[in-house]
């Protein structure tokens, strides 16, 4: 389950992010504010909920940035106490050495920073951050200090996003994560078009930074080739073709910062929330009745943009189901 336990903002501007746009896109201007933004308490109340129905793993991404909400700590450490496998997306600038919020950290899985440059002026460029904040630097810090204070856990990486005015930079990322002894380095292009395209000139540095990275692969730290980048690296169209139904509320269902219940990430975030899309709120009701309740609703996949991984999970159930009804069970199949 994703969750964004935000307050509903960003303190950055990333120029490819679904939060790029904060005055039209906006959960006031698509009308998802009504109910007020989900409290600690109620938060509290939902992963117990979702801990009584089984999920084990909690994704913290999305909604603006989550640790700038107070609150975070607090919801951090409940869900630990349950015992969920917990998963941080964040820019990293606002965390503290030292602070509740860094103690809550360790206690997490999985934690990836958003850094999609290793040059200050680009990076400053790209997150709409000032020279003056020395945010590359700060954000460096902040994942040394976690690397330091952790025991085995949380596992420490760094996400890059692929954009126009990054493009050259995917080799000179690499060996920035490796000199900070980041876990791994997600690398991905900008998969929901919100910058310009990428020119063929562009596309060409890519391959061809992909295919060094691939056949010099740094110690130390693991590199993940995002879908389509993988297409590009290989010179092969990308494919986006859909599926006749959207199935991603059964692996990637996500809770909004209002508390509203929808299929995937994507249609929790203001850019892309369209009323047809949401399943309840769980604010005002429990989470197994509101999934009771949408339960037989048929969602089309018919979205104005669909991330990749939802796309290919929306292809694999549809395979598995239709395997199901042949007669091949999931005990048959490669991946068990």
């Amino acid at each position: 389950m994703e969750i964004h336990p935000t307050r509903g903002t960003c303190n950055y501007r990333c120029r490819m992010c679904l939060w790029s746009d904060q005055s039209e896109l906006t959960y006031t201007t698509k009308g998802l504010d009504s109910g007020g933004l989900m409290t600690a308490a109620e938060w509290t109340r939902a992963l117990g909920e979702l801990c009584d129905a089984g999920v084990r793993r909690l994704i913290v991404s999305g909604g603006g940035e989550a640790l700038i909400n107070p609150d975070l700590p607090s919801i951090l450490n409940t869900a630990a106490a349950i015992g969920f496998e917990i998963h941080v997306y964040t820019t990293g600038f606002a965390i503290r050495e030292g602070s509740p919020l860094f103690d809550a950290l360790l206690r997490c899985h999985r934690i990836r920073l958003s850094v999609h440059s290793p040059d200050p002026v680009t990076y400053d460029h790209i997150a709409g951050t000032r020279p003056q904040q020395r945010a590359l630097d700060r954000v460096a810090h902040n994942l040394t200090a976690l690397h330091d204070a952790r025991s085995e856990l949380p596992n420490i990486g760094i996400g890059m996003v692929i954009q126009p005015d990054n493009h050259d930079q995917i080799e000179a990322m690499v060996k920035w994560a490796q000199s900070l002894s980041a876990d791994w380095l997600d690398l991905r292009k900008d998969e929901v078009d919100v910058t310009a395209d990428l020119s063929s000139e562009q596309l060409t540095e890519i391959r061809h930074q992909l295919r060094n990275v691939r056949a010099n692969p740094p110690e130390g730290t693991r590199i993940d080739i995002g879908d389509e980048l993988v297409a590009i690296a290989n010179n092969v169209a990308q494919d986006r073709s859909r599926t006749s139904e959207c199935m991603g509320r059964w692996f990637r269902p996500t809770i909004g910062a209002y508390g509203h219940l929808t299929p995937c990430d994507l249609k929790a975030e203001p850019r892309f929330a369209r009323s047809g899309y949401d399943l309840g709120n769980v604010k005002s009701s429990r989470i197994l009745d509101v999934v009771e309740v949408s339960n037989d609703r048929h969602i089309a996949d018919d979205c104005e943009q669909c991330m990749p991984s939802s796309r290919t999970g929306n292809a694999i159930v549809h395979k598995l189901l239709e395997d199901l009804k042949a007669g091949v069970g999931l005990d048959e199949q490669p991946f068990v």
